[in-house]
């Protein structure tokens, strides 16, 4: 009976490998040990940090949801043509229907001097006054509503096209405020992206403030580590993952408080939005936001661990003292 064959194990890395790697575990373990040592200021530095880093994603929630409603908006672009006071009531509908047969337009409704004084007059609250008035003071009005798909330009040129019509005294795109809308909103965008730029500077410098800090407090540990000959690498890798571990803390409390105060917002915003007969719910850090705080927070501990680790490391060196010296 033939022997079954022996099962191979698995090939075990080089030696290098083992040894990077063994390395890395022990920084981890001891960067963990430290952490557990003094728990309240490794919580109190990533607390610096998360609202730090709060500031900058919940600016951007607001602007992205502020966005997000003016384009729900920007579907109900309509362009008004105020008509002279000589065209008729059949002239105006006459002409409304012509315009609606433009391709480039979705629909038209032609509001005559005596419905646009009984609308002005149900909701202006100046009832009183007009009655006070010898004639009608308002226009009749043509209401366009373009295609949805058209660009900003092509309904400009729809306004200006039958603007010169006789019967039109001018014409007035109704949703220039949207327009004024987006570029507030990226005037805002252009100022977050500031504002996070300096915030990851302040992040890089807390974080190599507190690193520096830890290594005075462990400078005779450093440098009974140089003496046995430790290497440069494995005295800075613990330093290296405590930076890396305050920034990702960071980004964490960053995004849970960011979500909280989304959840906090929810009822109030839903309510008000409601108001004006929308269903329009707050949205929070989508994916790819979250994903990118949480980023960030990585890279800046890192860099803020990089920037500090390396340059004062240096300066710990042995000093020997003796006859002679």
């Amino acid at each position: 009976m033939a022997a079954k064959p022996r099962a191979q194990a698995p090939p075990r890395p080089p030696g290098a490998v083992r040894r990077w790697l063994r390395g890395h575990r022990q920084a981890i373990a001891q960067t963990l040990r430290h952490v557990r040592a003094a728990p309240l200021g490794t919580l109190l530095t990533a607390a610096v940090v998360g609202l730090t880093l709060a500031l900058p994603a919940a600016l951007h929630v607001l602007v992205r949801n502020a966005g997000e409603v003016s384009s729900a908006w920007q579907g109900a672009v309509q362009v008004s043509f105020y008509l002279e006071d000589a065209v008729s009531a059949a002239e105006g509908a006459a002409l409304a229907a012509t315009l609606k047969a433009d391709a480039q337009v979705n629909d038209t409704r032609y509001i005559s001097r005596e419905a646009a004084l009984a609308e002005f007059r149900a909701h202006s609250g100046f009832a009183n006054a007009l009655d006070l008035l010898d004639e009608n003071p308002l226009p009749a009005v043509i209401v366009l509503t373009p295609e949805d798909d058209l660009s900003r330009e092509a309904i400009t040129a729809v306004m200006q096209r039958h603007a010169a019509r006789p019967e039109v005294a001018f014409a007035k795109l109704d949703q220039q405020w949207l327009e004024r809308l987006h570029a507030l909103l990226r005037l805002v965008n252009r100022a977050i992206t500031l504002v996070a730029l300096g915030i990851g500077i302040a992040v890089i410098i807390i974080i190599g403030n507190t690193l520096r800090l830890e290594i005075e407090r462990r400078r005779d540990e450093i440098v009974v580590m140089k003496l046995i000959g430790a290497s440069a690498s494995f005295i800075q890798r613990p330093f290296l993952y405590t930076g890396v571990l305050l920034g990702l803390m960071g980004g964490v409390l960053a995004w849970t408080l960011v979500q909280a105060l989304v959840l906090a917002l929810t009822g109030p915003a839903a309510y008000f939005a409601s108001l004006y007969g929308s269903d329009y719910a707050l949205a929070g850090l989508g994916w790819d936001a979250s994903l990118g705080v949480l980023a960030g927070g990585l890279m800046l501990g890192t860099a803020g661990a990089l920037w500090t680790v390396k340059r004062h490391l240096a300066g710990v060196e042995p000093r020997f003292s003796g006859p002679g010296s």
